[in-house]
This record gives structure tokens, sequence and C-alpha cells, in this order.
């Protein structure tokens, strides 16, 4: 596995790029965050202690959605670089959530 350092995800610019154009680099994104909801609803929303740990968080934009309709006890995203948390971070301040929300940087490997 190589280093995160040494991808092209680990500069600011071509990271932001993508998130920026994410529409465009997933065309089903907004499929794939109503069948997620879907099966959230279905599945996991009754459960109080539900958590979510959302890899690949991106700009934020699953979770923000997740959160119009539910409230897990915890979700999380951990993401290699900073550049990469902080816009997921802020995309959801200020929006209600009864339990914590946790942004780590660090590698899954």
């Amino acid at each position: 596995m190589s280093k995160f350092e040494k991808t092209r995800w680990a500069e600011n610019e071509f990271s932001k790029n993508y998130r920026d154009d994410a529409n465009i680099y997933l065309p089903f994104r907004s499929q794939f965050v109503e069948i997620t909801k879907s099966f959230y609803g279905h599945f996991i929303s009754q459960n109080t202690e539900a958590n979510i740990l959302d890899l690949g968080c991106g700009d934020g934009q699953f979770i923000q959605e997740l959160l119009k309709s539910f409230t897990p006890a915890l979700f999380c995203y951990p993401a290699p670089s900073a550049n990469i948390v902080c816009p997921a971070s802020d995309s959801v301040k200020g929006k209600q959530c009864v339990g914590k929300r946790h942004y780590q940087k660090g590698v899954i490997s």
C-alpha cells in the first residue's frame, strides 16, 4: 500500500477539485444517498445506539443528508489528511445532533 503523503490526494488543490466536482465524478451520488437513507431508516434508525462510520466522507454530503432524517448516536469521519477532514466537518457544523461527532486524521490499514 502506498503512503498517503505520496499520492495526489495529499495535494490540497487535487483533493479540493475532486470535492468541488464530486457530482461529476460520482454521477449516481444522489441515488446512492437515497438508497442508503432508506436502508438506514428500515434497519438501523430504531437503534438509539447506532453509530455511523463514513469512510471517504469527502465533502460530508452523505452525513448532511442522513442528519436531515435521522440522529445517529455517533458519526465518525476518519480521513488521511486535515484538508480532507476539515471540509466534511465544516459541512455539518450547526446541525442538530443528539450524539457525538468525531473527526479523526489517520490512515486505516
